[in-house]
């Protein structure tokens, strides 16, 4: 069971917050001052009093298993540089020309976002001039046939083919 409670924001606005294990964030906001939820008008901004409705709810794990992956790959370059470090180990400039239009803040962005998320491996050699190089861990390697995926599609349908 969640719990769906109608939460009141600033300005009269109520918004629907569902709640569950570990869950709290807001699905829509279904009120606004002045405005009753039929569209009519209305002389009092706080028509609506606080309340909570208790609903079943059917958890879908294969959505949310999509949703968590979504945010891995879903980052704008995120599924170029892990096709590009698929190929092997690459340097930090090797990748900034790989990607194309990439500034040097935006690279250094994702590669640390996923190393946070265990899809790559960073390796410092200390030399002069220092050494850093990416590639992928056994996680990342896992991901490559939702980028074979992409390619497939992308060559099917976004791709025209050559004359």
């Amino acid at each position: 069971m969640r719990l769906y409670f109608v939460k009141r924001l600033s300005f009269g606005q109520i918004s629907l917050v569902v709640r569950g294990p570990g869950v709290a964030k807001p699905l829509r906001t279904v009120y606004r001052a002045g405005r009753e939820m039929d569209g009519s008008r209305s002389g009092r901004p706080d028509t609506l009093p606080s309340m909570a409705i208790q609903t079943a709810a059917i958890t879908d794990e294969r959505r949310d298993a999509v949703a968590a992956s979504a945010d891995i790959i879903g980052a704008k370059w995120t599924a170029l540089l892990i096709y590009d470090l698929a190929e092997g180990p690459r340097r930090f400039r090797e990748l900034e020309h790989s990607c194309a239009g990439i500034s040097s803040r935006t690279l250094a962005e994702r590669l640390r976002a996923l190393e946070r998320a265990g899809i790559v491996r960073r390796h410092s050699y200390p030399e002069s001039p220092p050494r850093v190089e990416y590639e992928l861990t056994a996680k990342g390697r896992d991901l490559m046939p939702i980028i074979d995926a992409m390619t497939a599609f992308g060559r099917s349908w976004l791709i025209p083919a050559p004359a």
